[in-house]
């Protein structure tokens, strides 16, 4: 989920021009992408795509890349994930500063730090009541979860993504499930 939502924020950034990543319309993304060095060899671009998070667009732009992209070999994208429709909701749900710390965090240190992050995403809608589970509420707005069973805990780098989502006002929670 979070590497689709990276490919189509920054897919119009994976086809340009840049020394060494060899030319990228016939492969599915640069040879750096998924890396720090993504970022750091396409700043300007980046930063467009940031800006554009921070002005509340992120939404729009991943409709519009879903609309040109879905179905098409893109890196990290797993179309069978969600619709453009969820993931738009998703970054517009997170909020630039959820979205932005998730981002941030992928642009800096690659795809290997979204291990980590919750495993359950809740997309926002209608708050709903379930009877005989706890939690019984779930709120209208999104939410992060992670599951966690029996004997189960949270890793180190688990605790460092929810601690980042929640300085950027992402509501996390800790789930723990066991057999009823």
């Amino acid at each position: 989920l979070w590497t689709t939502l990276y490919a189509l924020l920054l897919a119009d950034a994976y086809f340009l021009p840049v020394a060494g990543m060899l030319p990228t319309r016939f492969l599915s993304g640069p040879l750096d992408v998924g890396t720090a060095g993504f970022a750091q060899r396409r700043p300007e671009a980046i930063a467009v795509v940031l800006a554009e998070v921070e002005a509340g667009g992120a939404p729009a732009r991943i409709l519009a890349a879903d609309e040109r992209y879905r179905g098409a070999s893109l890196a990290g994208a797993s179309w069978e994930r969600a619709t453009g429709e969820e993931l738009a909701s998703l970054a517009e749900g997170l909020g630039a500063s959820g979205l932005r710390a998730v981002l941030e965090v992928l642009l800096t240190q690659g795809w290997r730090a979204s291990r980590g992050l919750p495993d359950l995403v809740v997309l926002p809608g209608e708050g709903t009541r379930l009877s005989e589970l706890l939690p019984s509420r779930l709120p209208a707005g999104p939410l992060l979860v992670e599951l966690k069973g029996p004997g189960d805990q949270l890793r180190d780098e688990q605790i460092v993504w929810h601690h980042r989502l929640v300085e950027a006002r992402v509501p996390v929670e800790l789930w723990k499930v066991s057999a009823l």
